[in-house]
């Protein structure tokens, strides 16, 4: 986050824009030998542990209705950041400033979403806040600062806007899992990660040709913002929707909801050991369904 800026700049002025594209492909690709190093950790517990034989691939989390409304947030938002961008180094250009001022913005970016990472990770440890709350506030706040950030083309403005950007963004990478187990349970974590991983690629995959369109229709940079700001509180928005089954019940119906604004409502039963008093059956945890 720190280099890629620059560097993509310097490799920009030397190669053209083929080359370029080359290196940074060939730099990304040590990451599958970095992933190809990774092996599944033997866990040693004091007791023998009955995991509970899982499906392959199981849809069963699309049957919450939260989880299909987390799966719009993050197609989103994934949408609204690809703009973002795409057009931020051109926009930042055309209000007069340099190219190595705008890598240099960039790279703030990325130093602020590396902060904003840890001190995601603090808050959502606070006792009265819920890691949804804290993703879904999150979320608000980039698209309110991505719709101011056309008012103004000083450099600090755009300092600011990029450091907030950076900050209030990172809450995609560093609480999404949380969020997934919060709402959907652990059980569930991996294929409700891989499936909001594909809503996020489509929100991606449309967000730059539509980026490139509004430009070349208006002329302007500006309109890119406001729509990206908009998609922004637009997913902010598609998780503070209530549940529309609670819509047509009475509110002493209305039981185990998972809530934003408290902490997560799941019950847990005590886990009994069987006869022998050294086996535990992960079945027997009662989470919400």
């Amino acid at each position: 986050m720190l280099t890629y800026p620059p560097l993509t700049q310097e490799l920009l002025k030397r190669y053209n824009w083929r080359q370029a594209v080359l290196i940074i492909g060939a730099i990304l690709l040590h990451g599958v030998v970095c992933g190809a190093l990774l092996f599944p950790c033997k866990a040693r517990l004091p007791i023998h542990v009955q995991l509970p034989k899982r499906k392959f691939i199981s849809l069963s989390m699309f049957k919450k209705e939260i989880y299909t409304k987390l799966c719009i947030n993050n197609m989103l938002f994934a949408f609204g950041l690809s703009i973002v961008f795409v057009h931020l180094p051109s926009y930042i250009i055309s209000v007069g400033h340099s190219e190595y001022a705008a890598a240099m913005l960039m790279s703030v970016n990325g130093i602020a979403n590396l902060i904003g990472k840890i001190l995601h990770g603090i808050a959502a440890q606070h006792p009265t806040l819920t890691a949804t709350r804290l993703y879904t506030m999150s979320f608000m706040m980039v698209g309110i600062v991505t719709l101011l950030c056309p008012f103004s083309s000083n450099y600090y403005y755009l300092l600011v806007y990029c450091i907030f950007l950076g900050t209030f963004s990172s809450c995609w990478g560093s609480l999404l899992p949380v969020v997934l187990v919060e709402l959907i349970g652990l059980h569930r974590m991996n294929n409700g990660y891989g499936f909001i991983m594909i809503y996020a690629a489509v929100g991606i995959l449309l967000g730059a040709p539509v980026a490139g369109w509004i430009y070349d229709a208006s002329n302007c940079f500006s309109i890119s913002f406001y729509l990206a700001g908009s998609v922004f509180v637009a997913s902010s928005i598609a998780m503070l929707i209530p549940p529309l089954k609670n819509m047509f019940c009475k509110t002493s119906e209305v039981q185990n909801v998972p809530s934003l604004y408290g902490k997560a409502s799941a019950k847990y039963t005590t886990v009994q050991p069987s006869e022998n008093n050294d086996v535990y059956n992960l079945n027997d945890i009662n989470t919400q369904k």
